[in-house]
């Protein structure tokens, strides 16, 4: 775009309407602006007719009334106007300010996930435990005087045989309340098994309700002194106690050599003829046939008898043997 400015005086013409037209070179200005006497200013669009250098015509047509050219020659301004080089480029203006940002993008999809670390190392091996029967026994039984006993016992090898720390007139309850009493002190001694009480009544007797057993005999104490080889040995009526038996935990009983365990059995299991009625009676009127706990002979199971309320000579009354199954 080229704009072209007169300056002068009277630039109105002779009507005082103003400009009409502008060309410059034969070229009509695209808009003209006369607002005052001594100004005219033309714009041509596009400006390229006049980018050489050179002398170019400019006819200036003035209004005869508000809206007609005055086409009298005379009331036209004629001159020339010469264009030069193009002067030099004018410094860069300032920078605009900054557009504002853009909204952001959508985020882009997750990466593959990378590979798997190396293994870790092995650990160092823990030491070997050292395990011995006898440990392992011990952890079997903690309460026992011979834990390894206590382990044989467990696996058939050998049969306990102990008395009881509990003393009771002949109404046990049967045989089966004899077998209960027994039981409830082995376990809470710790030993493997089941446990009878050595009683004969109407019903039967040991010889009849025992196991036989083919293995040894064995007291609880801390050298599992062997009471008998087997079955055989237990009912011939010779025994090898020479301290006399001791409680389900090993020791000798709290009533030592002062009572006389119930048996109403003969030495050889059988049954005797006084068992307290069937041990059901717990007075004198009756009778029930007793053993002594330290006898190496037949008199360990028949050593006499005494009222079922219990011992004769004001002693407590009457323990159990207990023999395990």
């Amino acid at each position: 775009m080229l704009t072209l400015t007169l300056t002068g005086t009277n630039l109105k013409g002779m009507m005082g309407y103003g400009v009409y037209s502008v060309t410059l070179g034969g070229t009509l200005a695209s808009s003209v602006t006369s607002n005052t006497a001594t100004a005219i200013t033309a714009t041509f669009a596009p400006a390229s007719p006049f980018s050489n250098p050179g002398s170019y015509a400019v006819v200036v047509v003035f209004k005869k009334d508000k809206t007609h050219a005055d086409s009298d020659p005379d009331d036209q301004a004629t001159f020339d106007v010469a264009v030069g080089a193009v002067g030099p480029q004018g410094p860069p203006g300032t920078n605009g300010t900054n557009g504002t940002n853009g909204t952001n993008g959508t985020n882009g999809t997750n990466g593959t996930n990378g590979t798997n670390g190396t293994n870790g190392t092995n650990g160092t091996n823990g030491t070997d435990a050292t395990v011995t029967p006898a440990a392992v026994c011990s952890a079997l039984f903690p309460h026992s005087q011979n834990p390894v006993t206590s382990c044989a016992a467990l696996t058939g090898s050998v049969k306990f045989v102990f008395v009881t720390d509990g003393t009771y007139t002949g109404n046990l309850g049967g045989t089966a309340g004899g077998d209960a009493n027994c039981q409830s002190e082995a376990s809470a001694a710790g030993l493997p098994g089941t446990y009878k009480a050595w009683l004969s009544d109407s019903h039967g007797s040991p010889s009849t309700t025992f196991t036989h057993s083919s293995v040894p005999y064995v007291l609880t104490d801390s050298g599992s002194t062997q009471l008998a080889a087997n079955w055989t040995g237990l009912t011939s009526g010779a025994l090898n106690n020479p301290s006399g038996m001791d409680d389900a935990h090993g020791n000798l009983p709290p009533h030592a050599y002062n009572v006389c365990p119930w048996t109403g059995t003969n030495a050889d299991g059988t049954a005797a003829a006084n068992t307290c009625s069937d041990w059901t009676a717990g007075t004198d009127a009756t009778s029930g046939q007793v053993g002594y706990f330290a006898a190496t002979d037949g008199t360990w199971t028949n050593f006499g008898t005494t009222g079922c309320a219990g011992d004769n000579v004001g002693l407590p009354n009457n323990a159990l043997y207990c023999i395990q199954q």
